[in-house]
């Protein structure tokens, strides 16, 4: 019997465990898709990753209130408080990127030191896909908004012809329309 509760309380230690590692990596995630996106930033140009974060229209140093992660891009809603020109729309996108990444390293399971690697792989994946994609975006699309619509919309119409193509939708060409 005593075997049997000792066995329950060691179970119940793991538990909280990978529970704690879990919370403690979500928790980290904004901050490593912040840095994420400085090094997609800042590695192609061969700035240095060690200056002070500033607004590439104004030039105004960043204050630590600027660079917390998430929560600053919606109350600046995204703009220099300085100039309020609008900071590249692909920062925030890898903020998020960075806790679906760990989200997806969680659902694949495993040890907690397997879920941290899977999350470590993913990022390293964010900031190369992000890094080859970030001069192209720059060049070809005017506004991250229209990017992440066209994505969206994109994604949505190809889910839909591959997973839903049951009525009421027809799906023709790119037109999603209910019959």
């Amino acid at each position: 019997m005593a075997n049997s509760t000792h066995h329950k309380t060691d179970n119940n230690t793991q538990t909280w465990g990978v529970l704690g590692s879990y919370v403690f990596l979500l928790l980290i995630c904004p901050a490593v898709g912040s840095f994420l996106g400085v090094l997609v930033e800042r590695l192609p140009s061969g700035e240095s990753l060690l200056r002070p974060s500033r607004c590439e229209s104004c030039g105004a140093k960043l204050k630590i209130r600027d660079l917390i992660p998430i929560y600053s891009a919606l109350v600046l809603r995204h703009n220099c408080r300085t100039c309020g020109q609008p900071f590249p729309g692909h920062l925030l996108r890898i903020e998020i990127a960075a806790i679906v990444a760990a989200l997806v390293a969680m659902m694949l399971g495993g040890s907690a030191l397997t879920v941290a690697l899977n999350a470590m792989v993913f990022w390293c994946l964010i900031a190369l896909f992000y890094t080859d994609l970030t001069p192209i975006l720059d060049k070809t699309l005017a506004s991250p908004v229209h990017y992440s619509t066209e994505f969206f919309r994109s994604f949505l119409i190809r889910f839909l012809r591959y997973s839903l193509t049951l009525p009421p939708f027809k799906i023709s060409g790119s037109d999603l329309t209910f019959v």
